[in-house]
């Protein structure tokens, strides 16, 4: 018998057993009835799938299923869940639990793969807690078998414990396992996975092991097109001094006659008896090997039990009236005073609480929301200062200036935290019921006014104004069980918004070889740049006249086709090679950039985050089907049915984006009376031929009408009405003749009606370039303009050619209403739609996912210890600064580029940058030399 399959043999007997003592107790914290146990198992469900999109159109797959616990839920989520677990006991308790689960298969598995499930069939793969009692071989075996069954981007979540590593004896089947996080990161990877986030796992008791150095994590990972190495090779990764093949002194046999003996005392203190008695008999039975000394434990138990034979089931905490109305009063009174908006809205509570009740304690009233306490359940205060003491004592709180505590619970931990701290407190309380209930509980007087923020968190709630660089966040682990998706938003706005101010990582915008999103790349690189990010533009549009070229050497269109990706697939290997020379962190394509999926893998095995921002309408540029699937991010100009098409075709997220304005170049110009003759006119149009705008347009030429613009007929009634041979526009050209014009019209392109598309969906670049430039615009109504425009005040709208027709004689005669719209368009635009506003919801998205991921990465990049070591010398740190915000890489060619190509006298840090960086090219010259080069 092999090694793993002695392993898979001591897995399946351990659990049969345990499975058979008690399947609820040993496989869930909610062990009291099934239906505490369903509970937990939808607590742990959402937070592992919490972001998954479209689930139910989604195959899942359990490893370490047990009984059914977490897909109870699953199964009212995903289209079809696959439980797999060693224990035929846990699939035969699995069967007889979830018989009305018709979309669930449960299978027994082997230990050893999973060979019962087919290639590339599942989308999601979780395991919770199963790991991390799972030997290190038989991991490093289901990573690689996990990535055998996922399909293309498929995602992982996993719970598991990171941190100080465990020293575990190799057929250990219940001792806690904790990997370091960077052996697991890059073990995961070898098993060809990326890691997309690690975030603390927070339930309504303590989960991590802070004073040990072991964390209780979740973990999404994301699946790569790589071939994963061999799970020996994984293995050796993920612990490379290996599992201990000694007898330790408390291995697992020892955890589970503990487990078991304390299980019993629980059980005899409630007055369960017969349990308590059937619980040490299991103990003794299985467990009596073990070397801990808890004779003392086992005879209180007896003691207990013999004890309480005769004595009745204690009563359970018996719940508080209402409250008392003197403190409500008083509280209300002071929350008129500190927060009068939160006051108003508390005033107006019916005071009906169907989910909330006080249960009284030694020390003061504690809230419970639907059977989840709030504070903690017989100590609040102790444990609150307690929790105080060690959440100031941590590293991040010590540099911040501000903390933001998710849950007002009783009020205990927010006291606790004003009274130990001069920082300022922001409590964020996401019910009202427990609002109301605190007023009422407890007098809250003299905290209140210590906390310089409270607010009801709403599901649309701009958390913005209450972040800044130098604020943390504190989620409570009860918070965080009851409120999962509301401390998830928080979570996400939070790390969004923080992600602005501290992470610098290297973003590459890379632009297309020709065509109306080319302007748009540069404005998405100074839009990045008005955020203090570090970008650089790659500019591909040199490589457009060979593009072009193409067709002039094939006139098959089949062949033309091919050659084209050929050439795209030239242009990806330049940049890749453009990337080993000056990596990022980030690539953000615009649409249609010329870049290939095998390129896009490979720099995701690199880490790069990929982002598509296509902006372009979906159902005329058809690239994205085959592309998305390479994209960690989609955004679009389209939302509803575009979204979904994107995630059905691989994006990890999809997010609805418009585009915007760039208030450098867009912006009022003044023209002499020559650029007015030129450029002006009563009504203009800026834009291509397409066929609905000629069948609109053709019309027009008995009125004051020009047309600016490429790809318009040559043939009458437009050879008067085209302006200069109908060439392409620079953004300053069409600049001007918005202000040079009357009435601009703005009709979006369709390539399936005529005039007007009555289900237009987008909204294009031309109506925010034309508001942020003071010109007043007629545009054809679109689902999305609504929005982002008001009709009549911002800009003025028609369907068919009639009205356009009307309104154009309408406002040709009302020339002060033209204006005052106008105006009213551009200031809009300058507040809501640069393309600054655009980039900062981008990058918030992206931050908001993988703030831990770039954190990392920029604390153990090179830049991060140059900074840190050049601070004693301020000239050199200014220098170092702007090499590093310049995108320079961490090295003396970096902080020598700009000296080298600069003018004025050196000072006296140049003068030795210089001179070191002359050295250098000097011996790499006689290298060269030295070798025959």
């Amino acid at each position: 018998m092999t090694g793993l399959a002695k392993l898979s043999e001591q897995m399946r007997n351990d659990w049969n057993r345990r499975v058979k003592h008690d399947y609820r107790f040993w496989m869930s914290d909610g062990y009291q009835t099934d239906e505490a146990m369903w509970k937990s198992g939808e607590r742990d469900f959402s937070i592992l799938t919490h972001g998954i999109e479209d689930q139910s159109q989604k195959t899942l797959l359990e490893i370490g299923c047990g009984v059914g616990r977490l897909i109870y839920t699953a199964s009212s989520k995903f289209k079809q869940v696959i439980g797999l677990d060693i224990s035929s006991e846990a699939i035969a308790k699995a069967e007889d639990l979830l018989t009305d689960q018709k979309n669930v298969d449960l299978v027994i598995g082997n230990g050893v793969d999973l060979s019962a499930i087919k290639n590339s069939s599942v989308d999601v793969v979780i395991s919770f807690a199963a790991i991390t009692s799972t030997p290190t071989a038989v991991i490093a075996a289901y990573l690689v078998e996990i990535h055998r069954v996922l399909k293309p981007n498929g995602i992982v979540r996993l719970q598991l414990y990171l941190g100080k590593e465990q020293v575990v004896k190799d057929d250990d089947t219940l001792h806690l396992r904790c990997f370091d996080r960077d052996n697991f990161s890059r073990a995961v990877q070898a098993a060809g996975f990326e890691v997309e986030s690690i975030e603390d796992l927070n339930l309504p008791f303590e989960v991590s092991f802070k004073e040990g150095g072991i964390f209780a994590v979740v973990v999404s990972l994301r699946r790569c097109e790589i071939t994963p190495e061999l799970p020996d090779t994984i293995a050796k990764i993920l612990l490379p001094e290996g599992e201990s093949t000694q007898v330790q002194e408390i291995g697992g046999r020892e955890v589970e006659y503990w487990m078991a003996l304390n299980y019993a005392r629980e059980l005899a203190e409630k007055g369960d008896l017969h349990k308590a008695k059937e619980t040490l008999e299991y103990a003794q039975a299985h467990c009596m090997t073990t070397t801990v000394d808890v004779r003392d434990l086992l005879e209180r138990i007896i003691s207990e039990i013999e004890k309480k034979e005769n004595d009745a089931h204690q009563a359970p905490l018996a719940p508080l009236s209402v409250g008392d109305s003197e403190f409500f009063d008083k509280n209300m009174r002071c929350l008129s005073d500190c927060f009068p908006e939160l006051y108003q809205s508390v005033k107006s509570f019916n005071l009906e609480f169907q989910n909330v009740e006080v249960k009284s304690t030694e020390q003061g009233g504690v809230i419970w929301y639907r059977g989840q306490c709030l504070d903690h359940p017989s100590k609040p205060l102790g444990a609150a200062e307690k929790w105080a003491r060690s959440a100031l004592a941590e590293k991040r709180t010590q540099e911040c200036n501000a903390i933001v505590l998710f849950g007002l619970g009783g009020g205990y931990f927010a006291e606790a935290l004003t009274a130990q701290t001069e920082k300022d407190i922001t409590v964020i309380e996401p019910s009202m019921e427990v609002l109301v209930k605190a007023l009422w509980n407890r007098d809250l007087t003299a905290i209140l006014p210590k906390i310089k923020h409270l607010f009801l968190y709403e599901e649309n709630t701009d958390l913005s104004p209450f972040i800044s660089e130098s604020s943390e966040l504190f989620i409570r682990p009860q918070y965080q069980a009851s409120f999962p998706e509301l401390a998830s938003k928080v979570r996400s706005a939070f790390y969004g918004v923080r992600g602005l101010s501290l992470l610098k990582p290297n973003i590459a915008v890379l632009g297309p070889l020709h065509g109306g999103t080319l302007p748009i790349t540069g404005y998405t690189a100074r839009g990045l740049g008005e955020l203090n990010q570090r970008v650089r533009t790659i500019d591909m549009s040199g490589f457009n006249t060979g593009f072009q070229q193409i067709e002039g050497f094939s006139n098959n269109e089949d062949r033309q086709n091919l050659l084209r990706g050929k050439y795209t697939e030239m242009l990806s290997e330049l940049l890749l090679e453009h990337a080993n020379e000056k990596p990022f962190d980030i690539l953000i394509s615009m649409a249609q950039a010329p870049i290939n999926g095998k390129a896009l893998t490979e720099l995701r095995k690199r880490g790069v985050i990929t982002v598509l921002w296509f902006v372009e309408d979906f159902l005329r540029f058809g690239s994205w089907q085959h592309l998305a699937q390479f994209y960690d991010y989609v955004f679009t100009i389209q939302d509803g049915e575009c979204l979904d098409y994107m995630k059905k075709a691989g994006a990890g997220h999809a997010h609805y984006l418009p585009t915007a304005c760039d208030p450098m170049i867009h912006a009022p110009v003044s023209l002499t009376a020559e650029e007015h003759q030129r450029w002006g006119s009563e009504i203009s149009f800026v834009g291509a031929g397409y066929h609905n705008r000629q069948q609109m347009f053709a019309s027009f030429a008995d009125l004051p009408f020009k047309i600016w613009g490429s790809e318009w007929p040559e043939c009458k009634p437009f050879d008067r009405m085209v302006q200069e041979k109908a060439r392409r526009l620079s953004p300053e050209e069409y600049v001007k003749i918005f202000s040079a014009t009357d009435i601009n019209l703005n009709l979006h392109s369709s390539t399936e009606r005529d005039g007007v598309d009555p289900g237009g969906d987008f909204v294009n670049p031309r109506t925010f370039e034309l508001a942020a430039s003071g010109a007043f615009q007629i545009v054809d109504r679109r689902k999305l303009l609504p929005d982002l425009f008001t009709e009549d005040k911002e800009v003025v709208c028609f369907s068919d050619r009639n009205e356009l027709l009307e309104k154009i004689q309408y406002y040709s005669a009302h020339p002060k209403e033209r204006e005052k719209i106008a105006f009213a368009a551009r200031e809009r635009a300058l507040s809501e739609h640069t393309y600054t506003h655009r980039l900062k919801q981008m990058m918030s998205v992206i931050y908001s996912h993988r703030y831990d991921h770039l954190k990392r990465k920029q604390d153990n990049s090179p830049w991060h210890k140059v900074l840190r070591r050049a601070e004693p010398h301020p000239e050199l740190h200014r220098r170092c600064e702007k090499a590093f915000q310049r995108g320079e890489e961490a090295t003396l060619v970096g902080l020598a580029s700009d000296i080298v190509s600069g003018e004025g006298k050196l000072t006296e840090t140049e003068q030795k940058l210089l001179f070191l960086f002359h050295i250098r090219q000097q011996t790499i010259r006689m290298k060269k030399e030295e070798s025959g080069n």
